[in-house]
């Protein structure tokens, strides 16, 4: 990408993660649907794995001929993974927030950062503050075809003045990728909950944790990956 094309600061349009995409160059999303980049952000999905904080495990993903969703209970608050895998260059930026559509059912605002030189899915909680169930779509079907669902949107920025990327150890960067420091904490079986079903999170939370992006990687590379992850 022509950094000239975004100096200054502002945040990316459709057009640049589009072409960021053909480049493969500093912003990779995979997998890339370029019908979730508009306006000034990218919509992401989240993921199947689902954890809820209230009742300590993961939450059951339900689905019917039309749709894949979960249902958030009441003041409860639910971890998930993006669907998407993530890598941004050290010059690049960003802030997440929550789509309109979520907030009118009822969630909780979403807002966080993204630090430059990040690499991994993001992870995201979700709260519930009404008396009743919340259901949330993850994937529309329609004719054999499974779509996820975007519920969050990224707006990416480049940093204004900086023409050398800046490293990881630059910026002081505590936050493992995935947040696998969260992951972990939530690990620690509390009494009365069920040995064997701590023992099948504490594996998929070891996967996540070792998992490293090869240097180079391609979208393809990076979707298998994902695909794995999700059959996990």
């Amino acid at each position: 990408m022509n950094k000239s094309e975004t100096a200054g600061g502002g945040p990316l349009l459709a057009e640049d993660y589009r072409k960021a995409r053909k480049e493969v160059s500093d912003i990779v999303i995979a997998p890339f649907d370029e019908n979730k980049a508009k306006g000034v952000g990218y919509n992401l999905a989240a993921s199947m794995l689902v954890y809820s904080v209230n009742k300590k495990r993961l939450v059951k993903v339900k689905e019917n001929d039309r749709e894949v969703y979960i249902e958030i209970a009441p003041h409860d608050t639910v971890l998930t993974l993006s669907h998407e895998y993530l890598v941004v260059d050290g010059d690049i930026a960003g802030t997440f927030h929550s789509k309109v559509r979520c907030s009118a059912m009822g969630l909780g605002n979403v807002s966080t950062t993204l630090d430059p030189n990040w690499r991994g899915k993001l992870l995201f909680s979700l709260n519930n503050p009404t008396k009743r169930k919340i259901k949330l779509v993850i994937e529309e079907k329609n004719d054999g075809d499974r779509k996820a669902v975007g519920l969050i949107t990224m707006v990416l920025y480049r940093i204004a003045g900086k023409e050398e990327h800046i490293t990881a150890k630059e910026l002081h960067l505590d936050n493992p990728p995935m947040r696998t420091d969260i992951w972990q904490d939530l690990t620690e079986r509390p009494s009365g909950i069920h040995a064997q079903a701590y023992e099948e999170f504490q594996k998929i939370v070891q996967e996540i944790t070792e998992f490293e992006a090869p240097k180079g990687e391609r979208h393809a590379q990076l979707q298998r990956v994902i695909d794995t992850a999700i059959e996990v």
